[in-house]
């Protein structure tokens, strides 16, 4: 797994509603404006999908790294 974090201005998105299948859907738009992407090293993991406090604690491990490369994303922009 890759994670990848990424920081957007949040004045500068926007939220536009549509109709999906006659469904009401909203859609995030950020079409201007400064943004940063910071690609992180590969997380490799092994254990039994079945566990599910294994997977929950690879999944904060995940979670964990998401956020602090989007940290790093924000400090560049």
């Amino acid at each position: 797994m890759i994670p990848v974090g990424i920081h957007l201005r949040r004045e500068r998105i926007r939220l536009i509603e549509t109709q999906v299948d006659g469904k009401a859907e909203v859609g995030t738009w950020y079409l201007r404006g400064p943004y940063a992407i910071t690609v992180g090293k590969p997380m490799y993991f092994q254990g039994n999908v079945e566990d599910r406090t294994h997977v929950r604690s690879i999944s904060e491990m995940i979670m964990q790294s998401i956020i602090g490369l989007t940290l790093q994303s924000a400090y560049r922009v």
